[in-house]
């Protein structure tokens, strides 16, 4: 039988310009727009050559064919870029400076980076999109690890930029330790981005099963320990967090050694939650489309525990635990020979969001010789029913009770109609990489067993449902208020929601928030408030704001009161009367009377003295602006 391994879906400097802004100290939580304080008229930009498609995607399944991972991108590495020889700085005031840089290839599909990253405490760092926007946090001296490197997460789209804010104090220490070494361009759409024009088979088949159907619901625990990760920039498979004997929460990554991340740990990106928010029916159009996952949650950077390519397993360390918020399962796993009833795959199929697949009998083993020989593996009968693609390599495959047997290693077929029918799927075994090679290097043993207990079997750890957001009401400005100063206003306050994730704010000149009617947003927040910026709202206008409180799982609850309404000011100020000098609104004989007793006064007059044009001196060019505004009334 002939076996597939899955597709592990593995110019130009310009001298750097000094530009003045305003001061800007950083990006809001969630989705973001570039401040326009940044704003400059040319940024330094970095143009790459168009992608040849084509080939590119037929050189990779040639090395998919050799039994090697397929590349979804293209490694640049020929040259590194850095602020001291590119980008666009900028002075932002108050002791900061922006460094901007843009790289463009007219039709990559994403773009991520390889970077040296060893940054100053005052740095922030944001990865823009074409349109200047971002769902990332800010990369800052918390992401600096024992490698000295950092590999981005995936920016949808050919444009990707570099923006960063530093102390002015701290710029030689930024230009000293941060580069990009290696910009890799996707040839594949395989960036969580929405586009639907993809080749046949280069996205997950419509067959497949969204962890959020129905189907998925007694196996939450297990789906939340499943992530997507990349490799290098260019590979890509999925893996899953893995716990150990102590129980101590040590985040310890499982995938397939096949996949390559061995080879550079640093360059392992891993994407948690990336999944469809709803149920899309199996074998609808829907199915077969990209989703509305989100990358926003990812743990840049790992380290090599052990790896063993008899049994296709590799076991990492995260370099940051993920935090609590995002719900992470570390799971259990099951290191027995003897075999079980039925066995679920939790995967991401052509790098796609999160999907579910079950076995139709009784998994058996098998020993087959893919990308290496000899590899022990169980065999998972997905027969009448969805089974595994290229990016699937690496994920958990679980037995009955939810415990890890193994790691997805190849299948006997890729073509649609064997992965939705017919298909069977190979697990290297984890019980064959427990002893390994007999080396703490090569065997688990030493890493899901510090306490040397002997355990056969161990429970998962964490990852109990979230529960619902608490009520919360929306606080300023308050609702039905009439009087805010457009010129002034820029802060939204709500109370907070318990166990609340973030909240999701929009701002309309709608009540039903149709489509074009957004003024800000739908926009993400940790935190109970929102600070837009200076002139967003235009006076003698009414807006609507509503706020929704949700938890990690997605669950949803709307504020008291549902959608709030605010009106702003006239600030147009009222026409006056130009002579009116006892400042009383009205031009007439009161101030007739002060004019004339002061007229021929030269030495510096005021207004309340009669000088109407503001020259010092009270004379006739005076009395012909008050002859000629006589009897005005406001």
């Amino acid at each position: 039988m002939r076996y597939s391994v899955f597709l592990s879906v593995f110019g130009f400097l310009t001298v750097s310009s000094m530009v003045s802004a305003q001061a800007v100290q950083g990006f809001a939580d969630g989705r973001q727009v570039l401040p326009p304080q940044a704003h400059v008229d040319v940024v330094d930009t970095i143009p790459f050559a168009s992608l040849q498609i084509d080939q590119l995607r037929q050189d990779a399944i040639e090395t998919f064919k050799q039994g090697h991972a397929l590349p979804f991108a293209v490694n640049r590495d020929e040259q590194a870029f850095s602020p001291l020889d590119s980008g666009t700085v900028i002075d932002l005031g108050n002791g900061r400076l922006a460094w901007r840089l843009r790289i463009e290839s007219e039709n990559a599909y994403s773009i991520n980076l390889g970077t040296r990253f060893d940054v100053p405490g005052g740095t922030r760092i944001y990865l823009l999109d074409g349109n200047g926007t971002t769902v990332y946090r800010a990369l800052t001296s918390a992401d600096n690890n024992w490698s000295g490197e950092f590999w981005t997460p995936i920016v949808p789209g050919p444009v990707m930029e570099v923006y960063a804010e530093v102390d002015a104090a701290e710029w030689r220490a930024f230009e000293d330790g941060f580069s990009i070494f290696s910009v890799n361009l996707a040839f594949s759409d395989l960036s969580g981005s929405f586009v639907d024009d993809r080749d046949d088979g280069e996205r997950s088949a419509a067959c497949m099963i969204d962890v959020n159907c129905p189907q998925g619901d007694p196996w939450t625990t297990q789906i939340n320990g499943v992530a997507r990760i990349t490799i290098s920039g260019s590979g890509l498979c999925s893996g899953g967090m893995v716990n150990n004997t102590a129980q101590d929460g040590i985040p310890y990554f499982m995938t397939a050694n096949h996949c390559g991340p061995h080879n550079n740990p640093a360059g392992t990106v891993a994407y948690w939650n990336y999944q469809n928010s709803f149920c899309r029916p199996p074998g609808s159009s829907q199915s077969g489309q990209s989703g509305n996952g989100s990358l926003s949650q990812f743990s840049s950077g790992m380290q090599l525990r052990m790896t063993y390519q008899p049994a296709d397993f590799t076991l990492l360390r995260l370099n940051t635990t993920p935090p609590s918020a995002w719900n992470v399962t570390y799971l259990g796993w099951d290191r027995t020979t003897t075999g079980f009833n039925s066995g679920i795959a939790i995967h991401h199929p052509q790098g796609d969001e999160k999907r579910i697949s079950f076995t139709t009998s009784t998994p058996g083993t098998a020993n087959i010789s893919i990308g290496g020989p000899n590899i022990a593996t169980w065999t998972f009968n997905f027969s009448g029913g969805p089974g595994l693609q290229g990016g699937s390599s690496g994920s958990p495959g679980f037995d009955q009770n939810g415990r890890v047997r193994g790691t997805a290693t190849a299948v006997n077929g890729l073509s649609l109609s064997v992965v939705c029918n017919s298909q069977t799927g190979f697990y290297g075994r984890l019980n064959v990489a427990w002893n390994g090679g007999g080396t703490a290097s090569t065997r688990l043993s030493d890493w899901l067993d510090p306490l040397g207990t002997g355990q056969t079997t161990l429970d998962h750890l964490g990852s109990e449902p979230p529960p619902i957001p608490g009520p919360f009401s929306l606080v300023f400005p308050a609702d039905g208020a009439t009087n805010v100063d457009p010129s002034a206003f820029n802060t939204f306050t709500w109370t907070d929601s318990e166990d609340a994730f973030k909240y999701v704010v929009s701002i309309s000149t709608s009540p039903s928030f149709s489509p074009g009617t957004f003024v800000v947003g739908p926009i993400d927040r940790t935190s109970p408030n929102l600070t837009v910026f200076s002139g967003t709202f235009d006076e003698n206008t009414t807006y609507y704001w509503r706020v929704v409180a949700q938890n990690t799982a997605g669950d949803s609850v709307e504020s008291t009161p549902t959608v709030a309404s605010f009106s702003t000011l006239d600030l147009t100020p009222p026409p006056g009367c130009p002579g009116d000098i006892n400042g009383d609104g009205f031009t007439d004989l009161n101030d007739f009377i002060i004019l004339a007793g002061n007229f021929g006064m030269s030495s510096g007059a005021t207004l309340s003295q009669g000088d109407l044009n503001g020259d010092g001196a009270v004379d006739l060019d005076d009395f012909i602006i008050l002859a000629g505004d006589f009897g005005c009334t406001p």
